[in-house]
């Protein structure tokens, strides 16, 4: 088992390298989730004001969790602007062999490298951010009639708070990260401490041979056998019911049967007091994916081999609250409360905990609908799913 070593690596990354204040029991969120992708080769889309270490977070678990070299990891980071074009993202032809008549690509190193940094996201122009769709689903990136395959790893974009200079991101690239995180100041005490230990000379020391002068590389394990670790890890009953109730909550629609981006709420919706009518959008199969692999990662660092009901509700607003957006007369209604967070992070927080305390007097009754599903009483089961007044129930029997 590497669960110990994990948890001594990511100890050392959050408290002598990136220690930024916590926003979280134990935990700084961005840090967290940041680590969580590197260790998982997940996608993270980390949103905060210019200067407070976006890029260089990014930049520095990339270099040091696929064993590459600080300042090939700089070289190879997009940089986001409106004047971007398709041939700095993805290649360029060979000049030489078209002189000759032969078609080939010189691939860019975003491209070839086995991470992706996007460097202020929201400066692309919308129409521009399509370049980038395949190439981070699949990995697979086409140029003239020649594809690249890159290699599996960490992809993180950055992004500032919205200003004069920003792009919207459209829903579909949005859709490509599994979590989104806020970087915050560091906090005045821990800024001394940056300052004083000069943080950037710090990063390009420890990545300078990326891996080999890293904590865990002492620790002899495999980033691909805690993978395998995490995912063996199960989910308690009660953590994925839990699951259960999130995902059909935000995404469902008593009218019209489920979310979509284009359909509005109607007056006097019967699940006026759902999730589903205080935010547009809905989950996706990624972001049901992100739940279970966060959850079980996030688990897994706290020392687990099970689940819980809390581990999901943490997970669950940093998965979510890039594709949920809440509408506006909620956000008017809590734009004024006391918070840490951004808005709409405090806003899927705040449902967050409300479908909490509707679901802990459930659990009972979704694992009584699910049992008479597998034993073939459905008709007890129809029901009962009638009488309860809950998507999830209605989402058991497949409506």
């Amino acid at each position: 088992m590497s669960q110990e070593k994990v948890k001594k690596l990511y100890n050392y990354v959050s408290k002598e390298i990136l220690n930024y204040k916590q926003d979280l029991p134990r935990h700084n969120s961005a840090v967290l989730f940041s680590f969580l992708s590197a260790l998982t080769n997940s996608s993270a889309l980390i949103i905060g004001e210019p200067g407070t270490g976006k890029t260089t977070l990014a930049q520095f678990l990339a270099s040091a969790f696929t064993k590459t070299n600080y300042i090939e990891v700089e070289n190879a980071t997009l940089k986001g602007s409106p004047e971007i074009t398709l041939e700095y993202i993805i290649g360029r032809p060979h000049l030489g062999e078209l002189n000759q008549g032969n078609e080939k690509v010189i691939w860019s190193s975003f491209v070839a490298a086995n991470y992706k940094i996007i460097d202020e996201i929201n400066r692309i122009p919308e129409f521009k951010q399509n370049i980038l769709l395949s190439g981070l689903n699949s990995n697979n990136w086409n140029y003239l009639n020649e594809t690249y395959t890159a290699q599996s790893g960490p992809i993180y974009a950055t992004a500032n708070q919205d200003d004069a200079g920003n792009f919207s991101i459209i829903p579909p690239l949005l859709d490509r990260f599994d979590v989104c995180v806020e970087l915050k100041s560091p906090g005045l005490n821990n800024l001394k401490m940056l300052n004083k230990n000069d943080i950037l000379s710090r990063y390009k020391e420890l990545s300078s041979d990326g891996i080999k002068n890293f904590l865990w590389a002492e620790n002899n394990f495999s980033k691909e056998d805690v993978v395998k670790e995490i995912m063996a890890v199960k989910f308690s009953l009660e953590a994925e019911l839990f699951s259960d109730y999130l995902i059909s909550e935000t995404s469902s629609c008593y009218q019209f049967g489920e979310k979509r981006s284009n359909q509005l709420c109607p007056e006097g919706c019967h699940y006026s007091s759902y999730a589903c009518n205080k935010t547009k959008g809905a989950l996706t199969i990624r972001s049901s994916r992100a739940l279970e692999k966060f959850s079980k990662a996030y688990a897994y660092l706290s020392g687990k081999d099970v689940v819980e009901t809390d581990d999901v509700m943490t997970v669950f607003p940093f998965i979510s609250w890039h594709k949920l957006s809440p509408k506006r007369d909620f956000l008017a209604s809590i734009i004024d409360a006391k918070r840490e967070d951004t808005l709409d992070l405090h806003a899927l927080k705040l449902l967050t905990v409300d479908m909490r305390k509707r679901a802990d007097k459930t659990f009972s009754k979704q694992a009584s609908l699910l049992k008479k599903l597998a034993t073939g009483h459905f008709k007890e089961a129809i029901d009962m799913a009638e009488k309860l007044d809950h998507p999830v129930f209605k989402n058991y029997l497949g409506g």
